[in-house]
């Protein structure tokens, strides 16, 4: 049983008592939390403020997708067992590839950019890039 913190009324679960404070109280679920659960969380590895995800999961590890993969590679390899076991999963190609990229250092994002050929570069989602019009006679219609 979860009971609220300022009326001292009982529920069967935080949401229940989430679902409570917004419509007696009058105050958001964050708001609560942060007064008599917890407190505002920020990112350990930006330090930017975390999103709130509910009243009973708190506040998101961290800030977003980047900062959460660094965040659990950096937990992971703490531990040796459970970092073993990672790069296990890993497939072999993988691993060659990486060695391989490692041992040029080669920026991936420089690698990829020096392998599209001219002919490929000029297509995008929405057509080619150039496609010889010139902005004075596609004005003129």
């Amino acid at each position: 049983m979860q009971s609220c913190a300022i009326c001292k009324k009982e529920y069967k679960s935080l949401k229940l008592v989430g679902l409570h404070v917004v419509c007696h109280h009058k105050i958001s679920t964050k708001e609560y939390y942060d007064t008599y659960i917890g407190k505002q969380e920020y990112c350990p590895v930006c330090g930017k403020p975390c999103k709130f995800l509910t009243i009973g999961d708190g506040y998101n590890a961290t800030c977003g997708f980047r900062c959460g993969g660094i965040y659990y590679k950096a937990r992971l390899k703490k531990s040796t067992i459970k970092y073993n076991s990672y790069l296990d999963k890993i497939t072999e190609v993988a691993k060659k590839q990486w060695e391989e990229y490692r041992k040029k250092g080669v920026n991936l994002a420089e690698y990829y950019k020096y392998t599209i050929s001219d002919d490929e570069s000029r297509f995008t989602p929405f057509g080619v890039i150039d496609d010889g019009i010139n902005d004075e006679e596609s004005t003129n219609w």
